[in-house]
């Protein structure tokens, strides 16, 4: 199923990106990161920062690019502390974040944008681009974004097969949607997208819950059954 793939190509991410590091380097790496509780000095986890940049673009020879996303589960507080944090997190630590040199694809809600940190933020130059995420009108456009994302995990999983046996797989991995989702699944996703005023994440969050509890279950395909029940239990 494709969320073993899933699994199986984020372990391998990481010991292939080590890998790729000269042995001293790799050993500076491991030093950057490891034990994130250890509490650490502004300064010295900027700097931590810098040289792990420094490592990447050096031995690798790429630019990292840091992805924030899941922003809404420590920003979505209420009253001053909610403001207090999202001023901080705008304006100070985009600011730190805009300073390195690197790429930085942020995923924020809208309302954020309203807000004086992020206004402030964008004004001082932190964002450059934004993008606005479009709304999907019909189930055929939902059924399309699941038909991507399936086929991503097929073609990491045919990458993560070549490197780990030196060959192309022959032939390579292909998966259709409706080898994962019963049909009709669409149609129901949509309702629920619709109904949890177009909250793509809370879509996918059942899709991924449903998916699950079908593997767990050793069944092959998420029937419709498992997604109501999906909705039902996660209460969006």
């Amino acid at each position: 199923m494709p969320t073993v793939a899933h699994s199986q190509r984020q372990d391998f991410s990481l010991k292939l990106a080590l890998g790729w590091l000269n042995p001293g380097f790799g050993h500076e790496v491991e030093e950057t990161v490891a034990d994130p509780a250890v509490e650490r000095n502004r300064g010295e986890f900027v700097a931590s920062l810098d040289r792990l940049v420094e490592l990447i673009r050096e031995d690798l020879d790429r630019v990292p690019i840091v992805i924030i996303d899941d922003s809404d589960r420590w920003l979505r507080l209420d009253g001053n502390l909610r403001d207090s944090l999202l001023d901080g997190f705008f304006v100070d630590t985009c600011r730190m974040l805009a300073e390195r040199n690197w790429a930085v694809a942020m995923a924020i809600h809208p309302d954020y944008c309203a807000t004086r940190g992020y206004r402030e933020g964008a004004g001082n130059g932190y964002f450059t681009v934004q993008h606005g995420m479009p709304q999907l009108e019909t189930p055929a456009a939902l059924r399309q974004l699941f038909a991507v994302r399936i086929q991503s995990v097929a073609e990491a999983e045919n990458e993560y097969r070549a490197l780990e046996q030196g060959v192309d797989p022959i032939p390579p991995i292909t998966v259709d949607v409706v080898e994962v989702f019963e049909d009709g699944f669409d149609a129901l996703l949509h309702e629920y997208y619709e109904s949890s005023g177009q909250n793509l994440r809370a879509v996918l969050t059942v899709a991924q819950q449903a998916l699950l509890e079908t593997v767990g279950l050793g069944e092959e395909l998420v029937g419709l059954a498992s997604l109501r029940d999906a909705a039902l239990g996660l209460a969006f």
